[in-house]
């Protein structure tokens, strides 16, 4: 009974570390500004939910039965989203700086699928709001649930195989830029390949959204930007150094 009381401890341990981060996080949504205008999320940029591929590239690896996964990730970035304004006619940057961070985490089942959940946390989004003045504001964004299951696994002739969903709940702000205001699916196919110390994974799919535009809160005029449903392409290789562990 060792083992499985080793992993139960191991899933213990992630969900407190979870519960924790985000309890830190709740405790930062003291700003509550936002830019006036009706937006849609602006970050689409996610690492795979449970560690596999390259970064942000899925693979076909799975997490063995009841093996949990747990990462936390933060970046900064500048100028994510400008646009027209329709009154003015001047170039805004509508957020000029996005610290976003994400939670990820994933428990593998009995070796043929994963399931996943990734919260995504914005502890600072600025910019210009409608009126052109300064805002700054926090946010939850739009949470997400992956499922993957492997129709292939890799052999000398064949790569590995596995398809995945991605169903997102409208737990954002559209006003901040940080949610769709509604549901979202992605389905996607994953191949991947090692030869020898090179591995490479193409990842194919679409994503449903739906249609929207950015609009004045105020007046309800319509910005020179529009956010709709997406083809999805990413590919990722690596390489192993020869000092490298080739497990």
């Amino acid at each position: 009974f060792a083992p499985c009381d080793t992993a139960n401890s191991e899933r213990d341990r992630h969900l407190r570390a979870l519960f924790l981060l985000i309890f830190l996080f709740c405790s930062q949504l003291a700003y509550a500004s936002d830019t006036g205008l009706s937006g849609f999320n602006i970050q689409h940029f996610h690492l795979a939910s449970d560690g596999s591929g390259v970064f942000s590239i899925e693979g076909s690896q799975l997490l063995k039965h009841f093996q949990t996964f747990l990462r936390f990730h933060s970046d900064v970035s500048g100028s994510p989203i400008t646009a027209g304004n329709p009154t003015t006619n001047r170039v805004v940057d509508l957020i000029d700086t996005l610290w976003s961070s994400e939670i990820s985490f994933s428990v593998g089942l009995w070796d043929v699928a994963n399931i996943g959940l990734q919260i995504p946390l914005y502890f600072y989004v600025g910019g210009k709001n409608e009126n052109l003045g300064r805002f700054q504001t926090t946010s939850l964004g739009d949470v997400g649930f992956d499922g993957k299951i492997r129709l292939l696994e890799e052999s000398s002739k064949t790569p590995g195989v596995a398809f995945k969903t991605r169903l997102t709940a409208p737990t954002g702000e559209r006003a901040k830029f940080t949610g769709e205001g509604s549901p979202t699916v992605a389905l996607k196919v994953i191949l991947d390949r090692n030869w020898d110390n090179f591995y490479t994974a193409v990842n194919l799919g679409y994503q449903f959204i739906d249609r929207r535009f950015i609009r004045s809160g105020r007046t309800g005029a319509s910005w020179n930007v529009k956010n709709d449903d997406r083809l999805l392409f990413g590919m990722g290789s690596g390489y192993k150094l020869p000092w490298q562990n080739r497990s």
